[in-house]
């Protein structure tokens, strides 16, 4: 058996989860909570660290690999899982699934009238959002602050590859109704409970903000 992404977000999720209980941090995270997790399909090498977590397993998976092909494929399979199986409240991503949530997000916020298919979004180590109309990626200056719902973006200042990127995806998002933490690591779900607190406290704030604006 194989891990998957699922299994692998799961793992990192379970690690920001039992911090929030034991601190009670973010009961509604916890238990008052229930979670979907949605699957890549494609094979692909596995990023730095997670071969000596999964170190018996060979193969991991990737929602796209590519923006001209693999990732309209991923985004319009994403928009069918969450009409089939929806409604959501919130939505958390990491890396890609960040990537992949919030270009979704900004699809549905440019239709008339505007559509939001989340009431709350977190971004963990996000890459930024692709326009797959134009072929870029969404930026503030040509698109402004098209993320209107309430956003936690939790990036590593050590993430040298993709921690502008991670920014960048914050910058698109309404900036009286976001938060931003950094966990101060490389391009992961840090360990450490303290820094687990501190992701922990910003996701709260967000869907506190969501439950007060609904």
């Amino acid at each position: 058996m194989s891990p998957s992404r699922r299994q692998i977000f799961e793992l990192q999720l379970d690690i920001l989860l039992s911090i929030c209980e034991s601190q009670a941090l973010c009961k509604d995270l916890g238990g008052g909570h229930t979670f979907e997790f949605v699957e890549g399909s494609i094979p692909c090498p596995p990023a730095p660290g997670l071969a000596k977590i999964f170190s018996r397993q060979t193969e991991y998976y990737a929602f796209f690999t590519d923006f001209a092909t693999t990732f309209r494929t991923a985004l319009d399979d994403l928009e069918k899982y969450l009409q089939e199986e929806g409604s959501f409240d919130g939505v958390i991503g990491f890396s890609q699934g960040a990537c992949l949530a919030a270009s979704l997000m900004i699809r549905h916020a440019q239709k008339q009238p505007p559509q939001s298919i989340f009431r709350c979004a977190v971004f963990i180590c996000g890459i930024e959002p692709w326009n797959v109309s134009e072929g870029r990626n969404y930026n503030v200056a040509m698109d402004g602050e098209v993320i209107q719902v309430p956003t936690a973006t939790i990036y590593g200042s050590k993430d040298y590859q993709w921690g502008e990127a991670s920014l960048a995806l914050s910058r698109l998002c309404n900036s009286e109704s976001k938060e931003i933490y950094d966990h101060g690591r490389a391009h992961e779900m840090p360990r450490p409970s303290e820094l687990t607190s501190g992701m922990a406290r910003t996701i709260r704030k967000v869907i506190d903000r969501a439950l007060y604006m609904h």
